[in-house]
């Protein structure tokens, strides 16, 4: 038994060992396609539209913009810019000259754009538009998106609610969304990835070894080290994937030790703009309860709650239910090979996920599911903010979620915060409970009414806050006269 776990472990070795050497393979012909690109010429040739039917006032600004958005949560560098007054409806044609010297091939560069209606922004590009690098050329189609609709003048800011749109997290990631992708492999042509990717920090993945006859499913939680703009999977498995969060909504992978890995081959998963969550099979263990003839699972990884649908192995389990269980309605912990499947309500036509249950396994009336608890810390953990002032603070529309962030390293204090649009940066000094911002500064991108508002409030606070003080991952800022005038809540632990 010994020599047969030992030359197990020693394969799985070997394959992890090929597998990052694969994505360190050094292949030096896509940067010199990067390179003969660059040398073509110095100017980016665009198109921008809109699919709204209204024309936009007469003393409207085009303004298009190429930048290096190549380190996240950083001031994006401008490398070439125009400006000037559309004649028209779209499309809008334009061109943007750059100085070639200044593009690294290494680099990730895109085009932003926005109309500015009375100087303030009427419709905007919301994602990156890759040129230059990577594979991407010297033009560029823009779609822009009506942002002056969202806009009350009147409305006041405790009033902001959050848009059904996908939300854009502190950490830059654009959810929920399905993250595709092959990844190499050491002995089969390649790893096949379905990631679906939840605001409250579930995951489903599915990963298929192509040409193997091999799949795994898993489900789980994810977590986001700042420092690293490193996206981590906790699943039920041993190691932990980890990615590093990408500009444009992409992740790419990291070896073990959750290290960048170099590579001009396939190591990133992409999300397409469709936001498809994929059926899984897997061993479940959670949570069951019963009553009025409803049972119900709670996933003890994700602490998700499914209807259990009445099909395959549900008599089993339900008798197995009534045998155990405390009283009606009381938890009882089971195992079983399932599913997590679309499916249509017993109620409507409207569809909800549900578990099936295909082999039940065991019941133990004596455990229970841990409770997933991180205590965060000051630094190195996104602050979401959640009030300033007393007024509640939300994500507006698809702009970036309000947080702060606070940065300890090499003896250096930084802090970048924002409520979705400029972003605000600086130093501080902090003294048992006493804290100190300065040397602050602050993007200067035009913005909606409402965030150029609670922008205000945000420099306010910064400006007035004395101390500060970390209960239960809630985090205060408190004035000179003992008085919370911020409240935050960590996230993405």
């Amino acid at each position: 038994m010994k020599i047969i776990l030992k030359s197990h472990i020693q394969y799985f070795m070997l394959v992890f060992i090929g597998l990052i050497a694969s994505c360190n393979s050094t292949h030096f012909h896509g940067k010199n396609e990067d390179m003969s690109n660059l040398a073509r010429g110095a100017i980016i040739e665009g198109t921008a539209i809109y699919r709204e039917r209204i024309a936009i006032p007469p003393n409207s600004v085009f303004e298009a913009i190429l930048e290096d958005v190549t380190i996240i949560d950083a001031k994006a560098i401008e490398i070439g810019q125009v400006s000037f007054r559309p004649s028209g409806g779209p499309p809008i044609r334009f061109s943007i000259t750059f100085n070639p010297a200044r593009i690294d091939p290494n680099r990730l560069y895109s085009v932003r754009a926005h109309i500015l209606a009375n100087g303030r922004p009427m419709f905007a590009s919301d994602r990156l538009h890759p040129v230059l690098t990577r594979g991407a050329g010297h033009t560029v189609d823009i779609l822009l998106k009506m942002v002056g609709h969202n806009f009350n003048k009147s409305m006041p800011p405790d009033s902001i609610t959050t848009s059904d749109l996908q939300t854009i997290g502190a950490h830059g990631l654009r959810l929920p969304a399905t993250f595709l992708g092959d990844l190499p492999c050491f002995d089969c042509l390649a790893i096949r990835h379905h990631l679906d990717l939840w605001p409250d920090q579930v995951f489903h993945l599915r990963r298929e070894w192509v040409g193997k006859n091999l799949i795994r499913d898993e489900v789980g939680r994810w977590r986001v080290d700042p420092s690293r703009h490193a996206l981590i999977l906790h699943g039920g498995g041993e190691t932990k994937a980890q990615f590093q969060i990408r500009p444009g909504n992409r992740l790419r992978q990291l070896d073990i030790k959750g290290a960048p890995i170099e590579s001009t081959l396939p190591c990133e998963l992409l999300d397409e703009g469709k936001f498809s969550p994929i059926d899984l099979s897997l061993t479940l263990e959670g949570e069951m309860t019963y009553m009025a003839d409803a049972a119900r699972f709670t996933e003890c990884l994700t602490g998700r709650s499914y209807p259990v649908a009445q099909e395959g192995d549900f008599k089993k389990i339900h008798r197995t239910y009534l045998k155990n269980a405390s009283n009606p309605g009381a938890h009882l912990y089971v195992t079983f090979d399932g599913s997590i499947i679309h499916s249509p309500r017993m109620e409507g036509a409207s569809i909800e996920r549900r578990v099936v249950v295909h082999r039940f396994i065991d019941a133990r009336s004596n455990q229970k599911c841990k409770q997933y608890q991180t205590d965060a810390s000051l630094t190195n953990t996104y602050w979401r903010i959640t009030s300033l002032d007393g007024r509640p603070v939300n994500p507006f529309n698809s702009w970036r979620e309000p947080h702060i962030l606070f940065i300890s390293e090499d003896q250096r204090q930084t802090f970048a915060a924002t409520v979705g649009c400029n972003q605000l940066v600086g130093t501080y000094t902090i003294t048992g409970k006493n804290i100190a911002f300065n040397n602050t500064a602050s993007t200067m991108m035009a913005c909606p009414p409402i965030l150029d508002t609670l922008e205000k409030y945000l420099n306010d606070i910064i400006t007035r806050t004395k101390q500060w003080q970390l209960k239960d991952n809630v985090l205060e800022f408190i004035d000179d006269k003992g008085v919370q005038i911020a409240l935050f809540e960590a996230v993405y632990l």
